[in-house]
């Protein structure tokens, strides 16, 4: 109470006239805002400097768990393309085999 009650008397010593008065009030109000919109501004942008962060490590997450499974499938997708296109090899070598059987007996035939 004591400061409060020196500070008026000074304040009113030093400002005298009305419109320095009503000029410093202004100042001092202006103050008191911008101090506490700065501490409010700063604790606000702290909680979404937070939330991007969060949001960028979910994000990163569930992409690199897709690609994972994208990879997954695709090496099935593969892997079952190769042992098909195998398969059907090993099916027209038996065809082939077949052929050259079948024309090895025509040609035996028509010999005789």
């Amino acid at each position: 109470i004591g400061y409060k009650a020196l500070k008026l008397v000074y304040d009113h010593s030093v400002i005298k006239d009305g419109e320095s008065k009503d000029v410093y009030l202004y100042t001092k109000h202006l103050y008191d805002n911008f101090k506490s919109f700065d501490e409010w501004s700063y604790q606000s942008l702290s909680i979404i400097n937070q939330n991007m962060k969060d949001q960028h490590h979910e994000m990163r997450s569930n992409l690199e768990a897709t690609h994972e499974t994208m990879e997954k499938n695709l090496q099935a997708s593969h892997l079952t393309m190769n042992e098909n296109l195998g398969n059907a090899m090993v099916e027209i070598d038996k065809m082939k085999s077949a052929i050259d059987e079948m024309k090895t007996s025509i040609a035996e035939m028509n010999a005789n």
